[in-house]
């Protein structure tokens, strides 16, 4: 997570992951200081002991999320 953000020149903080694995994609974005939404396509329950993020079911949720319109 953190080279990502150094190739983009941006801050980790300023920088968005949106995943579908809880450990990996969630947790670890989180543990590297980097916001994150879990996408549930499925519809699962959170199976982590840490706080659920803002959750998504599809992709299509994420503009308005983010204030951006196509």
């Amino acid at each position: 997570f953190e080279a990502f953000c150094e190739g983009l020149d941006l801050p980790i903080e300023q920088c968005l992951l949106v995943g579908d694995d809880p450990e990996y994609d969630i947790r670890g974005a989180r543990q590297a200081g980097m916001p994150a939404i879990w996408i549930n396509r499925e519809g699962r329950e959170w199976p982590l002991p840490e706080s659920e993020p803002l959750t998504i079911a599809s992709l299509e949720e994420l503009p308005p999320l983010l204030g951006l319109s196509f």
